[in-house]
């Protein structure tokens, strides 16, 4: 179980059940890249054992000597760790910062020696639902390309073309005018993603089936946060092996 804490550091708390009681493992967990404001953790185990852990941030890295991030009204940019064996803490092994869009609620899974990161457009319990921006990269820990592909765009905005500053070029590291595109319009799916998994298929059909999942932000009939719906959707991929935009299906079918 992971809590983020005000300040640049991570508690870990376990227990032999999910349904805990948890006691605290460790607390003050230094993340590699230094940041003042550490949040939205998400874990991915390789198949070689190792774990990351996925996160987004702000604030002034002293460590490194890199400015203060991210301007104002951008939500935070992305790193990755590599955690300790015991996956209770960050070895500091990071990414660096990537995805300096405003960013948040990564999903990471691999696929064909591919390692795939959505990132999802900063909206704070959006009730119409995020963006899914690609990334990619050969290691859990980068460098990542952005494929400039949003797999759950705005309501009739095609795929995510990338990102541009006011004067129409391409953001770099430090370009405070960077905005994400179509912020705050209902998206093809009015959910923020959760995770992304790949389901074996039955037996005489072979193959795989991957399916998305995201969190239809107060949809809660009592109105508790914990109690918000779920959505999980096929996810398909192209000839190229990316991602295929999201279809908002009513009803599909899966054979395990």
């Amino acid at each position: 179980m992971l809590r983020s804490l005000v300040g640049s550091e991570m508690c870990i708390r376990d227990r032999a059940t999910p349904e805990g009681p948890y006691t605290a493992k460790h607390w003050n967990i230094s993340m590699g890249t230094g940041w003042a404001h550490n949040g939205d953790f998400t874990l991915f185990k390789d198949e070689d054992g190792k774990a990351y852990i996925l996160y987004h941030g702000s604030g002034c890295d002293q460590e490194l000597g890199l400015p203060c991030w991210p301007p104002a009204g951008l939500d935070g940019t992305m790193a990755v760790d590599l955690l300790t064996q015991d996956f209770t803490s960050s070895t500091r092994q990071t990414s660096g910062i990537f995805d300096v869009r405003g960013s948040e609620a990564p999903v990471m899974f691999q696929r064909g020696g591919e390692y795939f990161l959505l990132t999802a457009t900063g909206c704070g319990f959006c009730p119409q639902g995020s963006g899914a921006r690609l990334l990619t990269s050969h290691t859990p820990l980068g460098p990542y390309r952005d494929r400039g592909l949003d797999i759950n765009p705005c309501e009739g905005h095609t795929p995510y073309p990338g990102i541009v500053n006011k004067s129409g070029t391409e953001c770099g590291l430090l370009m405070e005018s960077c905005m994400p595109a179509c912020d705050n319009a209902p998206h093809e799916v009015a959910a923020q993603q959760a995770w992304a998994l790949r389901l074996p298929l039955a037996s005489e059909r072979g193959g795989e089936q991957w399916l998305w999942a995201g969190d239809f932000w107060g949809s809660a009939p009592d109105g508790r946060k914990p109690h918000d719906l779920q959505v999980w959707l096929p996810l398909g991929f192209g000839q190229d092996g990316m991602p295929l935009p999201l279809a908002n299906l009513s009803l599909f079918q899966v054979r395990v």
